[in-house]
């Protein structure tokens, strides 16, 4: 491993991280429109729908589910790199807590996030979620 790809693993897994937490409330629209493209292809969620474009995303950003924590201090996050450092894909595991039903529940969420290197700096072009069946 090179120290490209190492610097590299650890700027997207730090992005990553930031979108996790600023889905977290009170959320944060102006981190996540940071670190998503302006060209992004909308998130496929967990329960299996997609968001319209860009703006969709970052408005649940802005007001996050309040149902919802993400637990960040617990996340696996592997930062894979490709294409002599300019294309890298971040998988997930995400343990959240879920009181959508009522009592909170332990849950887990697998993301994969494609990030492109474009200037000095890492955006974010696609976002998948899928839940962990128990």
């Amino acid at each position: 491993m090179s120290p490209s790809d190492e610097e590299a693993r650890t700027e997207v897994e730090a992005l990553a991280r930031q979108l996790f937490e600023a889905e977290n409330v009170p959320g944060d629209r102006s981190t996540a429109a940071r670190v998503l493209a302006a060209d992004y292809l909308p998130i496929t969620r967990g329960n299996g729908t997609t968001d319209r474009d860009r703006d969709e995303t970052l408005s649940k950003f802005e007001r996050p589910n309040l149902n919802f924590h993400r637990h960040l201090d617990r996340a696996i996050i592997n930062v894979d790199v490709f294409l002599e450092h300019r294309l890298a894909i971040a998988r997930t595991l995400l343990p959240m807590t879920d009181a959508s039903s009522g009592a909170p529940t332990a849950v887990s969420y697998r993301n994969m996030q494609v990030f492109l290197k474009r200037g000095e700096g890492w955006e974010c072009v696609a976002w998948q979620v899928t839940k962990v069946q128990a």
